[in-house]
């Protein structure tokens, strides 16, 4: 079964970002990258109803750009508490001094079509880096041992550590596609495509190729969906899908 990952990342618009930026960053760099990584993106708020969320979910991602203080609330109870986790953030978001011991996958913020691709790659191999526990700035130092608590502990007044009944893990429901929609596309199958062919796109849906191009090593395309044309890296994460004649 698909394991779930809670995304925390900026929501609105802040100082310094067009409006809509994460939004698109959610839908262009994050879901393709936790597609590749075989993970389900949710994109969540923290607030009281997501804490327990953020301890017993699979995986957590924390997109720190813009020096968000809830991503970072997120991605401490993570840390703290020696949990799956994986760290992004854009290029214009500066590091500070207390993040210098995390591994951080960057992207570049612009969504440049020639960059978005480059983007998935990093944020899904942090993803599969941070399943591995490779993340972890514990292990980093050599921190750990039987004393530390498990998600799943509870603390009387009197500091005495005691274990309760563990609650249940949230698991998102596979993805279900659609009667038409057959397996991913492979590189070849990428090769192959033409304008007029029908294709299936995980955010957008039903699409057909409009034009094809090749910029740098990219293959890109126009595809005209419901929601209008897009133009986009046909790339072989996952997110491009065969049409079941």
């Amino acid at each position: 079964m698909e394991k779930m990952c809670l995304v925390f990342m900026p929501f609105g618009d802040p100082i310094g970002y067009a409006a809509g930026h994460f939004n698109r960053i959610f839908d262009y760099i994050i879901i393709p990258a936790c597609r590749a990584a075989n993970v389900n993106p949710v994109r969540v708020d923290i607030n009281s109803e997501t804490v327990k969320s953020v301890i017993s979910a699979n995986m957590v991602l924390c997109d720190l750009s813009s020096a968000n203080t809830d991503v970072r609330y997120a991605f401490a109870l993570r840390q703290a508490l020696d949990l799956p986790l994986a760290l992004i953030k854009d290029t214009k978001t500066a590091v500070d001094y207390t993040l210098m011991e995390f591994s951080i996958a960057e992207y570049d913020e612009s969504l440049r079509i020639d960059m978005v691709q480059q983007a998935i790659d990093s944020v899904s191999y942090a993803l599969r880096a941070g399943d591995r526990g490779e993340a972890s700035l514990l292990k980093k130092l050599n921190i750990g041992g039987d004393y530390l608590p498990s998600a799943s502990a509870s603390y009387t007044s009197s500091f005495v550590y005691t274990e309760s009944v563990q609650e249940p893990v949230i698991v998102a429901p596979p993805i279900i596609y659609p009667d038409f929609v057959g397996d991913a596309l492979t590189e070849r199958d990428i090769e192959k495509l033409k304008a007029g062919d029908p294709l299936y796109h995980t955010t957008h849906g039903k699409g057909v190729i409009v034009t094809i191009k090749i910029m740098a090593q990219d293959k890109m395309a126009n595809v005209q969906f419901e929601n209008g044309v897009k133009l986009l890296v046909l790339g072989t994460s996952g997110i491009f899908r065969k049409i079941i004649e």
